[in-house]
């Protein structure tokens, strides 16, 4: 069987992985595509590298748009001339589904799947259709994600999220424990994020939050995301080295483990430290531009998941996570909502209580094994 995968960023590499080992599992298969390193490890070809759609931010894509209209359709070309059992994309929505629907109008007849499904339920409904009519199927990673697609007419599978499983038995290494040995009870974990536009418009008030939560004599440690690279790479460790600043190239989820608390640029890192039921509060920035369209277009209370899963359509006042969006995203305030997290023994139980809410909607199995099989299902092979 040969199976197309395709994947633009950190995260979705990670499902990526997931779903190529259990391919393999379950069936001969040839896996090729648009993957990352951990496709590649479980035995994917990397036709295109993934690196290529580590883009963030309505501005900052305008300039890359040739060199993305030229890998979609170098990609649609070996689709086309190679024809696939499958087709299965990850995430990435705005490459991904101009992709799909070419591929149809082309004359594709494979199974299309779309794993890790556009946020439709929160922006630009519109785009379902593309899901109703060129998708055979889709895996959407959140519950509720699910009930919005199956009652909006597209064809939904869902079991669990894929980290339920990572994290089920999850514990860092020993030795990455033993380093904030003497610092047990007082790290603070920094999140920037692992692309250029995360790090450029977070980094400076991260930092000036940093300096100012040592007064209370606490220990910040920012963590250096894997999907960071090359010169962006080596200008922020460069920059936390000469501000004084631990930082650490562990896993994220192993500073999480061991943090009292956190700061993070919004994504998939809040949704690990919710599975770890540890502390965060979420921040996002950008250009004016970007964030004028942003808060126009989107219609749901929340950026973070945590907060949907946790609180629904609740009050601001109660979230778990605060979300300091914007001009908000400042470190004074940061400063404000991890002390009070950290000092109000009532708040902390309020918080331990949403999280466990917000956990609870995440699944059980192992999801990996659930797209397979019902990738597999639907090409005819189980």
């Amino acid at each position: 069987m040969n199976i197309v995968v395709s994947c633009g960023e950190p995260s979705g590499d990670v499902y990526a992985g997931d779903l190529i080992d259990s391919l393999k599992a379950f069936a001969d298969v040839n896996v090729w595509g648009m993957l990352g390193p951990m496709g590649v490890a479980s035995g994917g070809e990397a036709v295109w590298g993934y690196e290529s759609l580590h883009l963030m931010g309505i501005i900052e894509v305008l300039p890359a748009i040739p060199r993305i209209l030229r890998l979609r359709k170098s990609i649609l070309n070996e689709i086309i001339l190679r024809k696939p059992d499958c087709v299965v994309v990850i995430d990435s929505p705005d490459f991904h589904l101009p992709l799909v629907s070419k591929l149809r109008k082309s004359g594709y007849a494979g199974k299309i799947i779309y794993l890790a499904t556009p946020t439709v339920w929160a922006w630009r409904s519109s785009r379902a259709k593309i899901l109703r009519t060129c998708c055979d199927l889709c895996f959407p990673l959140f519950s509720f994600e699910h009930e919005w697609l199956t009652n909006n007419g597209v064809n939904s599978a869902w079991t669990a999220h894929p980290l339920v499983k990572t994290f089920r038995n999850y514990s860092p290494p020993p030795e990455f424990v033993k380093r904030f040995d003497n610092k047990k009870g007082r790290v603070i974990a920094f999140m920037p994020g692992s692309r250029r536009y995360d790090v450029h418009w977070h980094i400076d008030e991260l930092i000036k939050c940093a300096h100012e939560i040592r007064k209370y004599e606490y220990y910040p440690v920012f963590s250096i995301a894997p999907g960071l690279h090359g010169k962006l790479r080596e200008d922020l460790c460069n920059r936390l080295a000469s501000e004084q600043i631990e930082y650490c190239e562990a896993e994220g989820r192993a500073l999480l483990s061991i943090a009292e608390a956190s700061v993070g640029v919004s994504g998939t890192i809040s949704v690990e430290s919710m599975l770890l039921k540890r502390f965060m509060i979420v921040v996002y920035n950008g250009n004016f531009i970007g964030w004028l369209v942003w808060k126009t277009l989107i219609h749901t209370p929340y950026i973070s998941v945590p907060n949907i899963l946790a609180c629904g359509a609740g009050n601001d006042g109660n979230m778990a996570y605060p979300e300091l969006l914007g001009k908000n995203m400042k470190a004074d305030r940061m400063v404000n909502e991890l002390r009070s997290y950290l000092e109000d023994g009532d708040r902390k139980r309020n918080v331990e209580e949403l999280l466990s809410t917000a956990v609870a909607k995440m699944g059980c199995g192992d999801a990996g094994k659930f797209w397979a099989r019902e990738t597999l299902k639907l090409a005819g092979i189980l």
